[in-house]
C-alpha cells in the first residue's frame, strides 16, 4: 500500500508515537483532538471558521504579536503545531498530490525526466514521501529548519522512506528537476526574494506551487515585503506570478480545482521585463 493510500487517523497516530519517542512530553491525547478539532476549521465555511476560531490558540497568538509589529515565530515550536501539519498535510498536500497523479486528470505525462526533486518546507515528510514513492528512480529532497521536531521526524522517515532532509538549501548544489511547494511561500515575509533565490539557484524545470497570500493562518502576514515596500496578499501574488513569468515560467492550464498547485514549465526564452 501507497503512503498516500493509508487512511488519515493512521497517518495521525503513527506521527504522533514518532513526536512522542523525540519529544517524551508531548500530550497525544490532547495533540490528537486539535488535530482533529482543525480539519473542521480549514474545512468549513467563512462563517463556520469564525465560531471555530476560539480553538485556534496558536493562530490568535500569531497574529495578536503581529499587530505589535512582532513575528512569534515560537508558534512553530508549539506542540500544537503539530495538529496544524498534520491538518494542513490531509486537507491541501495530500489532495493536490492526489490531482497531480491522477490517472486521466493528472499531469504525469507532463513530467518528464525527473531525476532530483525538492519539496520545500516539507513540515514532518507526508509529502515527500508521496513524491519518493512516485517517483522511486529520482532523488527527492525535503527542506526545513534546523533542530526542530518537524525536521527531527522528518529525518527518521527520511531513512525509512528513502528520501534526504536538508536544513540549509545554500549548501545543496544540485539541479533540481521538479519543485514542490504547498502552502510554503505565504510563511515567508519576503516572498519574492525567497523565489528568485530558489528558481536562480536549483534552475528547476517544473513547478508545482500552491500559495495562499492573503489568507488567514498561522505564520501567515498581514502584507509582504519586496523592494522594501509593504504589498497585500493579492498584490504580493501577482508580483509572485509577474517574477515568474520574467523568469521563463508559463503557466500551464490543468484540470485542477481553482488551479492548485498551479503548475509551470520553464521555456528558454527572452522575455522582456515586467516589473
Amino acid at each position: 500500500m501507497k503512503f498516500i493510500e493509508m487512511e488519515n487517523k493512521k497517518v495521525l497516530k503513527n506521527l504522533l508515537i514518532l513526536c512522542k519517542e523525540i519529544k517524551p512530553t508531548i500530550n497525544i491525547k490532547k495533540i490528537e483532538s486539535i488535530a482533529l478539532t482543525t480539519i473542521k476549521y480549514l474545512t468549513s465555511s467563512k462563517e463556520k471558521r469564525q465560531k471555530l476560531q476560539y480553538n485556534q490558540t496558536l493562530e490568535k497568538k500569531w497574529y495578536k504579536y503581529l499587530k505589535k509589529g512582532k513575528k512569534y515565530y515560537e508558534v512553530y515550536a508549539d506542540d500544537k503545531y503539530i495538529a496544524e501539519l498534520w491538518a494542513c498535510y490531509i486537507v491541501y498536500s495530500k489532495k493536490y498530490l492526489k490531482m497531480i497523479f491522477h490517472p486521466t486528470k493528472g499531469i504525469t505525462d507532463q513530467l518528464k525526466n525527473i531525476k532530483s526533486i525538492l519539496d520545500l518546507g516539507c513540515g514532518f515528510g507526508h509529502t515527500t514521501i508521496n513524491l519518493k514513492e512516485y517517483f522511486p528512480n529520482s532523488m527527492v529532497y525535503g527542506s526545513n529548519i534546523k533542530n526542530t521536531l518537524q525536521i527531527k521526524v522528518a529525518y527518521k522517515l527520511s531513512k525509512k522512506y528513502n528520501f534526504k532532509i536538508i536544513s540549509d538549501l545554500n549548501k545543496l548544489n544540485k539541479k533540481i528537476d521538479l519543485l514542490f511547494a504547498s502552502e510554503y511561500f505565504e510563511h515567508i515575509e519576503k516572498p519574492i526574494d525567497n523565489l528568485l533565490f530558489i528558481i536562480n539557484k536549483f534552475n528547476p524545470k517544473y513547478l508545482l506551487i500552491a500559495n495562499s497570500f492573503g489568507t488567514i493562518g498561522i505564520g501567515h502576514f498581514y502584507s509582504y515585503l519586496y523592494k522594501n515596500k509593504n504589498y497585500s496578499g493579492k498584490e504580493i501574488s501577482k508580483i509572485f506570478n509577474l517574477i515568474l513569468k520574467e523568469n521563463n515560467y508559463k503557466k500551464i492550464k490543468t484540470s485542477f480545482w481553482n488551479n492548485r498547485p498551479t503548475f509551470y514549465i520553464y521555456e528558454n526564452k527572452k522575455i522582456k521585463k515586467l516589473i
